[in-house]
């Protein structure tokens, strides 16, 4: 699973491999699967791994529970 942003989403989908991250009958926008035969290469991985680190500082934070 990466979390890849909203403005990288339709990229990534419509890479070999990737798919819309779906745990609750409906798609998370922003968050990808991404099917590991697809990370074989080092390159590819490390496309992903890029695409977190710069949507990070972007992501809202959760909310802690009191």
């Amino acid at each position: 699973m990466a979390r890849v942003g909203e403005s990288n989403y339709e990229q990534c989908l419509s890479k070999d491999g990737c798919s819309e991250m779906n745990f609750t009958g409906r798609a998370m926008k922003g968050y990808v699967f991404v099917d590991e035969k697809t990370l074989d290469m080092d390159h590819e991985l490390e496309f992903y791994i890029d695409l977190c680190i710069a949507y990070n500082p972007d992501a809202k934070r959760s909310k802690k529970n009191k």
